[in-house]
């Protein structure tokens, strides 16, 4: 069964209610089943729920893809840069 754009934009809406709960695993579920629809969809929300579980790493091959995708809203100086994923890998406060 396809999943019509609405339906993913509804996933995707429940995948952020779930994160905004502290629900990251569930949250984590939720975004790779749109993804995997939609490779296109918010990587950006995922790479949001992997860095607040504690996966910076796999966080930043998210971030880097919503500049693939996006690149016009990385084009502004208040956007974060890779160096700011990398400095939160040495932040314990940050891990959950």
């Amino acid at each position: 069964m396809e999943l019509s754009p609405q339906d993913l934009k509804f996933q995707s809406e429940y995948a952020l209610s779930v994160y905004s709960s502290g629900d990251l695993q569930g949250a984590y579920l939720a975004m790779r089943a749109v993804l995997r629809k939609d490779d296109e969809a918010m990587p950006l929300t995922l790479a949001n729920i992997l860095k607040s579980a504690g996966d910076p790493e796999q966080a930043l091959h998210y971030v880097r893809r919503a500049r693939e995708i996006h690149p016009e809203a990385f084009a502004e100086k208040s956007a974060v840069p890779d160096s700011a994923v990398e400095a939160a890998k040495g932040c314990s406060a940050c891990a959950r």
